[in-house]
């Protein structure tokens, strides 16, 4: 309970708490709502632990919280609920080096000095998760975030962008237009990893029998090539 009605409560509930205050406003928010919902779910098990299942405990706190802040589903709080029990808390939102005091010093520059967008440019990618790629990164950086970490009024269009160019450059050595390599190093060090997925297809049975025609014939080709060599 304390973790929704102190200010610094939420790091009473995460293992090693946030000596270093490395968690973002929106790694707070998130929090708490963990913590509503298990308040919630725990409630109604205590209520009614005779007449419903813990499942449907955690079902009835996912339809009731989810009026007043981000929707979770019931499931979901099952799984939280299962790691807060197991660990005696929530592992930290930015991983095992998210206690530590050289956390932020991992963050670029351009970050360091704007947490605001950082949180913005997390959010964004959580959000986008689904699709995001490092030319949608660039983009979003280039065309969001620069803007708003130097705001131009006077000149053109034009002479704003290149004032803005010669003052990122000098302050953060940041081009137009950041390489590859760049965004992807922003993106790692924002706590964003890559898994590579198995593509999976599937076949009628007509593509069944073509492709195994092909590999029969190839085969064929192959072991007469053989035999032609020796």
């Amino acid at each position: 309970m304390e973790a929704r009605t102190e200010p610094e409560g939420y790091k009473k509930v995460i293992i090693g708490g946030d000596p270093f205050d490395n968690c973002t406003e929106l790694d707070k928010i998130k929090i708490q709502d963990k913590c509503m919902y298990l308040i919630s779910a725990l409630n109604n098990a205590l209520k009614n632990f005779l007449n419903k299942t813990w499942r449907q405990c955690c079902q009835e706190a996912s339809e009731s919280c989810s009026i007043i802040t981000t929707a979770y589903s019931g499931e979901t709080i099952e799984d939280w609920w299962i790691s807060f029990r197991t660990k005696n808390g929530f592992t930290h939102p930015r991983g095992n080096e998210g206690c530590s005091k050289e956390y932020k010093s991992r963050l670029p520059l351009f970050f360091r000095d704007n947490e605001d967008l950082h949180n913005m440019f997390v959010k964004w990618g959580t959000e986008n998760l689904s699709d995001l790629t490092t030319e949608r990164a660039r983009q979003f950086i280039v065309d969001k975030l620069y803007p708003l970490a130097v705001p131009l009024t006077e000149g053109s269009a034009q002479e704003q962008e290149n004032e803005r160019a010669q003052i990122l450059k000098r302050l953060y050595n940041l081009s137009p237009t950041p390489s590859t390599s760049t965004i992807w190093e922003w993106l790692t060090r924002s706590g964003f990893s890559y898994k590579p997925r198995t593509k999976r297809f599937l076949l009628t049975p007509m593509n069944r029998f073509q492709i195994a025609g092909i590999v029969k014939s190839r085969l064929r080709d192959t072991s007469r090539e053989s035999q032609k060599e020796w």
